[in-house]
């Protein structure tokens, strides 16, 4: 048992509740996704990946019924983080079948997952109000044996949860916009339930984390450009696959953006988050995938300080290198579009990849400094 590990999820649960509760006063809750929700939903997530790598399945033995429910429940919300919720599942079905977990936890994932990935849901545990503002399960795959599925995991029949569900929301202000809704909840395309492969880590999740590093880079879990996978690029123009940094075709080198590369390249390697950050300006703005904009240099400093940690915790390494693609350079502001490729190392020295794409763009301080001002970036059609 691991008493300090079980407190630190229920602290989560805790202050889950204790916002929804707030929001839920002022009816923000029932009127999308708010996003003070999201932002508690974020944290936990990040926190509750770090502890999986750390410890593997966070099961009774570890820390408890309690401890094993907060965790399921954090892992439940983690909405915006579709990689973490895919590979967690097969983790947590192995746990029922050991007694680490209840089996209905298992249930209410799947049906998760599916709802995400508009897929009818298997168990009914998926509610949400429908055109007629009364509590419904959301499309089920079968209808007639759905009672079968869920007494196997040990859930009562589906029309006694639809009577609670409703009973528990009665009075509860209904939204306005049920379209809006369910977009805001889905992400409508947004995040990356919009596809069938994501960068997320874990169903052999030490093997795989690095795919979560960047899903979450910003987990969060983080880079633009530089974000995804803040920068590895070495100073090289136009040569082959071992460089860093290759400058397609009609791509001029250019001093300052060069500089700026080969000391993220450095930092990347070194898993410095200070030199990393400080390539970024005070204002800059940050732009990763299922997560909201971060402005400010301090909060580009807590994406790479915990996405450089999470690397040193598990001893592993990161290298990455850039494919510019395009670039248009003025006095003071230039851009860059391109292609990166994040090689992730584990303890043991083997090594994966992930590419996507980005764009960054960079400002001129005093000094002729450049440093970047806007990074976003985003994964490849599989």
């Amino acid at each position: 048992m691991n008493p300090e590990l079980k407190r630190q999820l229920l602290e989560m649960v805790e202050e889950d509740q204790r916002v929804r509760t707030e929001l839920a006063a002022t009816g923000e809750l029932f009127q999308g996704y708010a996003l003070k929700m999201a932002e508690v939903h974020r944290r936990h997530a990040h926190t509750l990946e770090a502890m999986i790598e750390q410890y593997g399945r966070l099961g009774r033995s570890l820390v408890g019924d309690h401890g094993a429910n907060a965790a399921w429940l954090i892992l439940q919300h983690a909405i915006g983080y579709p990689e973490l919720q895919r590979r967690c599942l097969p983790i947590l079905r192995e746990a029922v079948e050991r007694g680490e977990a209840e089996p209905e936890h298992a249930a209410y994932l799947e049906d998760r997952i599916r709802f995400f990935e508009r897929r009818p849901q298997r168990y009914g545990t998926h509610f949400d109000w429908d055109e007629n503002g009364q509590m419904s399960p959301y499309l089920l795959e079968d209808p007639e044996r759905v009672d079968e599925y869920r007494q196997a995991v040990g859930l009562s029949p589906l029309a006694e949860r639809i009577e609670e569900a409703r009973d528990n929301t009665e009075g509860e202000p209904k939204p306005s916009d049920l379209k809006r809704r369910e977009n805001e909840m889905r992400g409508d395309g947004r995040n990356q339930w919009a596809g069938c492969s994501f960068r997320q880590p874990l169903t052999t999740y030490r093997e795989n984390t690095r795919r979560k590093i960047m899903r979450s880079f910003i987990q969060a879990v983080a880079v633009l450009v530089v974000l995804s996978c803040p920068l590895a690029f070495g100073q090289t123009s136009g040569s082959k696959a071992e460089s860093s940094l290759v400058l397609e075709q009609g791509v001029a080198p250019h001093a300052g953006l060069d500089e700026i590369y080969r000391r993220f390249t450095d930092g990347y390697k070194k898993l410095d988050a200070a030199a990393v950050v400080n390539l970024y300006s005070e204002t800059a703005a940050y732009l990763a995938p299922e997560d909201y904009i971060q402005i400010g240099r301090q909060k580009v400093s807590g994406i790479f300080t915990g996405f450089f940690d999470s690397v040193k915790r598990r001893n592993g390494r990161l290298e990455i290198s850039f494919r510019i693609l395009q670039r248009q350079i003025d006095t003071n502001l230039a851009y860059d579009v391109g292609i990166y490729t994040l090689t992730s190392f584990n303890d043991k020295g083997d090594s994966s990849k992930d590419s996507g794409k980005f764009v960054v763009v960079a400002r001129r301080e005093n000094g002729n400094v450049w440093r970047f001002q806007v990074d976003g970036y985003s994964g490849l059609p599989k």
